[in-house]
Order: C-alpha cells, then sequence, then structure tokens
C-alpha cells in the first residue's frame, strides 16, 4: 500500500474518531474569552485559576455509558466532551459503524493533504465519508497497521440557543506495524455539531493533514 494511500485512509480513519484522550479529559477548562463568550479549552484560562469544567468529568466516564442525546434540547459541554471522547475511541478501535452513527444525515466533509503537490483533497457527504470509514479500517487492519492519536489545543464553543457546537483541535496520528512507527501524520481539524431527532452529531467536519514523519 502507498504511503498516499496510507495517508488518506488514515485520515479518513479518523476524521469522525479525534476526541479527547483520558488524560486530556482530565484538563477540560471553561473560560470567557476577550469578547464574554463561553470557551471550552485544554489549556488553563489566562485569567482565572485552572478549575476543570463538568465536561472533564463526563468524558471520564466509561464508555459504555455513553450518550450523544440532547438534554432538554440542547447541546451541553459534558455531552460534547462524551462525543469528542467516544469518537477516539471509535477510531482507534476501527469500528466504522459506529463511527458513522455519530455523522448526522446532512454531514458535510473535507479531508486535505498537504503532503502531497499540489495537496490533494476528498470531500462529500455522509454516504462518502461513512465509506471511506469503512474502507480506512478494514485496509489498516488489514495490513497490521495500528494508530495512536495525540491531540492538543481542542477548544469548544457552545452557541448562546445551545442547538449547535463547534470544535477545533490539532491530533497527531502515529502508526505502527509490529512495533515500529511507519507515519505520523498532524491534522488541523474543525468540528460543528446539531440536534438530530434529539440526538448530537457532527454535522461538518473540515481536516488538513500533513505527513510528519
Amino acid at each position: 500500500m502507498s504511503f498516499l494511500s496510507t495517508r488518506s485512509l488514515l485520515a479518513a480513519a479518523m476524521l469522525v474518531g479525534t476526541g479527547l484522550s483520558s488524560a486530556q479529559a482530565g484538563n477540560l477548562f471553561k473560560c470567557t474569552d476577550g469578547s464574554g463568550q463561553v470557551v471550552y479549552s485544554d489549556r488553563a484560562c489566562a485569567s482565572e485559576a485552572p478549575k476543570p469544567s463538568a465536561a472533564a468529568t463526563a468524558a471520564g466516564k466509561n464508555a459504555a455509558s455513553f450518550s450523544n442525546a440532547a438534554v432538554k434540547g440542547k447541546i451541553t459541554e459534558a455531552a460534547i466532551a462524551a462525543i469528542l471522547r467516544q469518537a477516539i475511541d471509535l477510531g482507534t478501535r476501527g469500528d466504522y459503524k459506529g463511527q458513522c452513527a455519530l455523522a448526522a444525515p446532512d454531514i458535510a466533509f473535507s479531508i486535505t493533504d498537504t503532503s502531497t503537490k499540489p495537496p490533494s483533497t476528498m470531500s462529500g457527504k455522509r454516504k462518502e465519508l461513512c465509506e471511506l470509514q469503512r474502507t480506512s479500517a478494514q485496509t489498516l487492519a488489514s495490513n497490521g497497521l495500528r494508530a495512536s492519536v495525540q491531540q492538543s489545543g481542542v477548544q469548544i464553543k457552545i452557541s448562546a440557543d445551545g442547538t449547535q457546537a463547534t470544535a477545533k483541535h490539532t491530533h497527531t496520528t502515529t502508526v505502527k506495524e509490529d512495533g515500529d512507527v511507519v507515519m505520523v501524520q498532524t491534522c488541523q481539524q474543525d468540528d460543528a455539531f446539531g440536534i438530530y431527532d434529539g440526538k448530537i452529531l457532527y454535522n461538518s467536519v473540515r481536516s488538513v493533514c500533513k505527513q510528519t514523519s
């Protein structure tokens, strides 16, 4: 399998699967930005003592208790934290059916690989995303590749009416074969969420990736 196809498949496998690791979930803070808007970040607030938000507690729960149900028709910080955690668990396990279930019917996605000249982009809707995730998971597994993810710069924002949310983050995925590192890929990702029949789902995902080693 070529490095080009490996990079593309890896990005697709992680596209709706790059949430908070257990360690990072324990350091999610609720801050107020310069405009007075609430922002959730993995970095301590600049103007106050670090206080883990309720999202950190929810994200630390066992995956078996996962629920992406909106609470009284609203998106909460705890719900987004739980979805992010579940997404990364699904991605690293290669559970493409679980990943697909987190995608809204009208989701739009794009993956840009800047490692190529010119950069290459894959994009589409839910059908294409779910198919890419299935192919990615199966191809990586058949080649004996294992992926682990480290995430940084997480910022979560909830809309004023509680019906929408966004998450921005950088994640680095390390791919190993028989314990040896074969590729490291870093992506900048922007996610958006909405409520669909009482469930909180991804409705937009944009990822710009580059092979770093």
